[in-house]
């Protein structure tokens, strides 16, 4: 598929809009890899499943509002959970997109801000070999849980946040595979 830039746009800002992490335009478009799109240039976009690497765990999905900070997990179409979260602040936002649970960890570590991301479920590699996703009320190595009191606002670097319970039961149901679609 081809699209002609309309307006001045970044690869990430571009990407935010399509839905898709900037790395997967360089991919799609080689010629990307060393700088930004310009106005009526053609380029080539990435398949819209070019994220779902793994096979389609069917019957299963989870449906994330950015907008109105919001997570539903659906099961056989019925919806069976509906949780407040917390995606990521303007300066580090969640990605819209269609993803899909790529993995899993227990409780995992971000180097970047010394935190701890209870029942971690990566969705997506923001940059190469950097995994967003979605998780609980995360732990600073010296104690302190965060964003507890801010749920229903945007407050994360790019995850998204549960409180403690909700994500532990969604880490046990949702298997690598599992659709995630990020709406606006």
């Amino acid at each position: 598929m081809t699209y002609t830039v309309q307006r001045p746009e970044t690869l990430v800002s571009l990407g935010v809009r399509i839905g898709m992490p900037y790395w997967k335009l360089i991919e799609a478009d080689p010629k990307l890899a060393a700088r930004n799109p310009y106005v009526g240039e053609t380029i080539t976009l990435p398949a819209k499943d070019a994220m779902l690497t793994l096979p389609v765990v069917m019957n299963k999905r989870i449906v994330i509002s950015i907008g109105e900070q919001h997570l539903w997990v659906y099961q056989e179409g019925e919806l069976i959970q509906d949780h407040v979260i917390s995606t990521g602040m303007a300066n580090s936002p969640t990605m819209p997109g269609i993803f899909q649970v790529q993995s899993h960890f227990e409780n995992a570590y971000a180097s970047n801000w010394d935190l701890w991301m209870p029942h971690f479920l990566g969705i997506y590699e923001a940059v190469p070999g950097f995994e967003n996703g979605i998780h609980g009320l995360p732990l600073l190595s010296n104690g302190v849980r965060l964003w507890g009191s801010v749920l229903g606002q945007p407050a994360s670097y790019g995850c998204i946040i549960l409180d403690l319970e909700a994500a532990e039961e969604l880490y046990h149901w949702a298997e690598d595979g599992v659709v995630v679609e990020i709406l606006r």
